[in-house]
């Protein structure tokens, strides 16, 4: 009987050890395996026309559409009030102090303001406009991908809730007054308002957590030698409410790993890839300069890292930005 007690008492403590090892705290983690390095191409085509919206995760375009579908993007949170521009279009805005629609305005003198490119929604070519609702702006809607004017449209922003935005607007050509409302949608970043005809809604933006880099035209703030002035460029940009990139130096690309991604200080810039990987040569065309390397952040905190490869594809034709991209 002895002896069965204290192989009782051996056998319970081994149990109570092992009990004890395996509490949740004490766990070991594995670090997360790195994924293969991917390669994918995608179809700005020759002449930019399209937009395309991008999940690392997936690794492939979720939505995509013509630059020229939609004007202006009404932000979707509940005490959202923001309005952004296509830049794609080369889009501007200038205030007036008129309060009536179709008067003799003078489009010559106008102080045109664009979107800056770091998606500041604190400065935007409309600006805060809750506080003189009752002043029209004029928008110059840019061109398409042909180099085609697309035409000015006068514009009041009326009011704004949680749930949506109203407004007016005349092409500066015609006496017709549309008034149109735009409903939030609290999934999207931007519900996207087309000015073609009376208006439209236009189903651009995918769901905010469901992209990660749009490929696109937009305006940057350039030099030319003497004053700031706007470009339109063709690159990348990041989602302005859950994805973060930052470039790296100083580094093959085979040396970024997770240890690395996780120790850096991302902000809030949409601009942070841009589109100076690569530069045009006379001689050449576009070059890519396959030594710039990004880290990306998405909205579930993954890290992954990027490089372009080139700018064309293989039949030669340019807007077709391919890269190299590995989950870290």
């Amino acid at each position: 009987m002895l002896k069965s007690k204290v192989l009782s008492v051996a056998t319970l403590t081994i149990i109570t050890l092992l009990l004890t090892s395996c509490e949740k705290d004490e766990i070991p983690v594995e670090a997360p395996t790195a994924g293969l390095v991917e390669s994918d191409e995608v179809a700005m085509q020759s002449d930019y026309r399209n937009q395309l919206f991008y999940d690392l995760e997936l690794g492939r375009v979720v939505s995509e559409n013509l630059k020229t579908d939609w004007d202006l993007g009404f932000e979707c949170t509940a005490n959202g009030w923001h309005v952004i521009t296509n830049t794609a279009k080369a889009m501007k805005c200038a205030k007036t102090e008129f309060t009536e629609f179709n008067q003799n305005i003078d489009l010559e003198n106008l102080d045109w303001n664009w979107d800056v490119p770091s998606g500041n929604l604190d400065s935007t070519a409309i600006e805060n406009w809750t506080l003189t609702p009752d002043k029209i702006m004029i928008l110059d809607r840019g061109f398409d991908w042909t180099g085609t004017p697309q035409g000015y449209t006068e514009l009041k922003l009326l009011s704004y809730s949680d749930t949506e935005y109203r407004l007016e607007f005349s092409t500066t050509d015609s006496e017709t007054v549309y008034e149109f409302t735009v409903s939030k949608n609290s999934a999207k970043n931007f519900q996207c308002l087309s000015l073609d005809s009376a208006g439209s809604l236009s189903e651009i933006q995918p769901d905010r957590t469901h992209w990660d880099l749009l490929f696109t035209q937009y305006l940057a703030a350039l030099s030319d030698g003497e004053n700031i002035i706007s470009y339109l460029v063709v690159g990348v940009i990041t989602n302005h409410e859950t994805s973060y990139a930052q470039q790296v130096y100083n580094l093959e690309f085979d040396e970024i790993d997770l240890e690395m991604a996780s120790g850096l200080e991302f902000n809030s810039k949409i601009d942070n890839i841009g589109y100076d990987w690569k530069f045009f040569d006379f001689n050449e065309g576009y070059l890519t300069d396959t030594d710039k390397h990004y880290v990306i952040k998405d909205a579930e905190g993954i890290y992954f890292k990027l490089r372009f490869l080139d700018f064309y594809n293989l039949d030669g034709e340019k807007g077709h930005p391919n890269f190299e991209l590995q989950r870290l």
